[in-house]
């Protein structure tokens, strides 16, 4: 078997089209890539790629066990380790299906990271698709991948820049010199998340890809805000309205649904991604618009269900964040015989700073949510557990705190 993926683009400002194409016979082999974050990484993919194979990235700076963890999970077949490129056979690995591309880890936000596998035709409809919304210009613009390219926020750059022909620089995280390195040599586009907002100086920069399910206040505007999961390959919805190929929908539990050409085609142990009516259940409370704006409220496993009052945590962390003591907050349900669960949240305080009473949390969560939605237990924590994109652990933290 053979096929062709090819990438075209119609830009706005000059009347051409841009064709990329790659020839694939049978995908056989997943070859797992441990290397540096740099733009080695680049090179590793395309040798994966010119022998019709499918790849995966484990993140080097993971603790042994983990890695060992995420090899399990993933199970490729070879694996790449040092600069030379070369393959050494895996043991107990499973080969892909005709058509798949790679393979990308879940976040492991909510427990063990799940291997996701994407297509060619997923990812080509991905490509396409974000390269034609952010107006990318291959001769010109250039992308910075600073984030960790072992999830699909990071490795969609790489995916994307390889397919339409543009220059990508892999670096690792966000140094000031670095990035301004890159910016001199030609990088004008840049994938963040909120926690990295304050690392970078968005002057300079074309776009500035931010994923968050509720972006900061006042952000400069080019900005874009994306939202997006492991399983549709990168962001489809940008700034609360999805791309032109993503039909996003609410069920009657106001969960959003997503069917689009850009789904992956099933998890690494064969579980499906898209129901039996064909869409992709994202676990996400939200609601559309009658034009189509598209509003995420949270998570449906982070939902607090008090009293029959079912609370999302984000308002109210929100809340909380602004108390000058407050660096950072996570808010959760906390069992209870009486009401089912009772709102909790852990605080990280500023250095040399005092606590905030109970009192001073409850006027705030009034004042700005409700006032039945003010933290009843409040936990004073060093740290939050955190991925290492920056999500919240929230189930880690959970388990830490009410165990």
């Amino acid at each position: 078997m053979s096929f062709q993926v090819r990438l075209w683009r119609k830009t706005s400002k000059k009347a051409r089209s841009i064709a990329v194409t790659y020839s694939f016979n049978c995908v056989n082999e997943l070859v797992a890539i441990l290397l540096p974050r740099n733009d080695i990484l680049t090179r590793a993919i395309e040798s994966v790629w010119q022998t019709d194979d499918a790849f995966c990235i484990i993140d080097t700076r993971l603790p042994k066990s983990q890695i060992q963890t995420l090899a399990t999970k993933l199970a490729p077949t070879m694996m790449i380790e040092d600069a030379s490129l070369s393959r050494h056979r895996v043991p107990n690995g499973q080969k892909v299906e005709d058509g798949d591309a790679y393979v990308v880890a879940t976040s492991g936000t909510t427990g063990i990271p799940k291997g996701v596998v994407h297509t060619w035709r997923s990812l080509e409809a991905s490509s396409f698709a974000t390269t034609k919304r952010m107006d990318i210009d291959p001769d010109v613009d250039g992308w910075i991948c600073a984030l960790p390219p072992s999830h699909v926020g990071g490795l969609s750059i790489i995916t994307r820049s390889l397919l339409s022909g543009t220059k990508v620089f892999v670096i690792d995280g966000f140094d000031d010199e670095e990035i301004k390195k890159r910016q001199r040599a030609g990088a004008n586009l840049i994938s963040i998340v909120t926690s990295a907002a304050h690392k970078i100086d968005p002057k300079g920069f074309k776009v500035v890809l931010l994923g968050a399910q509720a972006p900061p206040k006042d952000i400069p505007e080019n900005f874009l805000v994306t939202y997006g999961m492991t399983e549709t390959g990168s962001g489809v919805v940008y700034n609360n309205f999805s791309l032109p190929s993503v039909q996003v929908t609410i069920s009657e539990e106001n969960e959003i649904l997503i069917d689009a050409p850009m789904l992956a085609r099933s998890y690494r142990d064969g579980e499906p991604i898209r129901s039996p009516d064909g869409r992709f259940r994202t676990g996400d409370i939200g609601k559309v618009s009658r034009d189509g704006r598209v509003t995420v409220q949270g998570r449906a496993s982070d939902m607090i269900n008090s009293g029959g009052e079912k609370l999302f945590p984000f308002p109210i962390e929100e809340s909380i964040k602004r108390h000058p003591s407050v660096k950072e907050v996570v808010v959760f349900g906390k069992p209870d015989s009486q009401w089912g669960e009772v709102v909790a949240a852990a605080l990280v305080i500023k250095r040399d700073a005092t606590a905030p009473s109970k009192q001073e949390i409850r006027e705030l969560v009034t004042a700005e949510v409700a006032p039945w939605a003010y933290p009843k237990e409040i936990y004073i924590v060093d740290e939050i557990p955190k991925t290492p994109l920056g999500k919240v652990q929230r189930k880690l933290l959970c388990q830490r705190l009410l165990t």
